[in-house]
């Protein structure tokens, strides 16, 4: 790395890369009524889905190699936009087409844990995004994930057990691709590595809803709708007041990964 920061834990290089791992990203819905108190004072709005619920993207990650050393993150975000009244489809392929394409759009953080001090250190002090310490473990076989997380004191924030399926779900896609257009997918296609923005919320260290730009570039991306009878997903602690409804799960690996700081052009 050809720059540092200096953190209270100590020297930390940037931008923030993953080289190698695992990624389940659950795409689904939840109250929004539940997370008004997280908005005020903010200056991005809640994109809704037509029954008024708000569309929220989980990360469960286990980085195996990383510029921060081996670590695993829990992190909750919401479907965010600078324009209050921004609706989509009840349809989860519309949720994934517009988090892969609306450019203007992000996902805000709202809740973020990782599993070493250093990294909390870096989202904090550096990113903005007010982490905190986890403990957890991920465990990814021939036909399952495996994870659980629990908060710094050891009480229960989030565990599962979804399929791992060999192919994304045809039917998913197709929705997704029309959704999109041909100049949609045309766009996607020319979008490698793919990018997304991640918002912080305002705080001390970064006192402005500022849009990070991140990129994805996995070999393997596996996308299927979430089977309530067949894969599990629990929460505990925070996370449980929400009400999340998972619809849609994204398996990802070999994890590469950038994430660059707001201010970074």
């Amino acid at each position: 790395m050809s720059r540092e920061i200096t953190l209270s834990t100590g020297t930390a290089p940037i931008p923030y890369h993953v080289y190698d791992g695992h990624g389940m990203i659950v795409l689904g819905s939840c109250s929004a009524a539940a997370l008004a108190d997280r908005f005020a004072g903010q200056d991005v709005h809640l994109v809704l889905s037509a029954s008024g619920e708000a569309i929220v993207v989980l990360f469960f990650c286990d980085f195996a190699k990383a510029s921060h050393g081996p670590h695993l993150e829990l992190h909750m975000t919401v479907l965010a936009a600078p324009k209050q009244g921004e609706t989509l489809s009840d349809d989860p392929a519309a949720w994934l087409a517009a988090v892969a394409t609306r450019q203007d759009w992000g996902m805000l953080s709202l809740h973020l844990w990782n599993d070493t001090p250093q990294v909390v250190a870096y989202n904090s002090e550096y990113l903005g995004l007010q982490a905190a310490q986890c403990q957890g473990q991920i465990a990814v076989a021939k036909d399952q994930v495996v994870f659980d997380f629990s908060d710094g004191e050891g009480a229960s924030l989030a565990s599962g057990r979804l399929r791992r399926m060999p192919r994304s779900d045809a039917g998913l896609m197709w929705r997704v691709m029309r959704g999109l257009g041909w100049r949609g997918i045309w766009a996607a296609l020319r979008s490698r590595p793919a990018s997304a923005h991640l918002i912080n919320r305002k705080s001390a260290v970064l006192n402005r809803n500022g849009r990070a730009q991140t990129f994805t570039a996995p070999d393997k991306m596996v996308v299927t709708s979430f089977n309530p009878t067949l894969d599990r997903l629990a929460f505990g602690g925070v996370l449980a007041r929400y009400g999340i409804a998972a619809k849609v799960t994204q398996h990802i690996w070999p994890f590469r990964f950038v994430y660059r700081h707001p201010d970074d052009v």
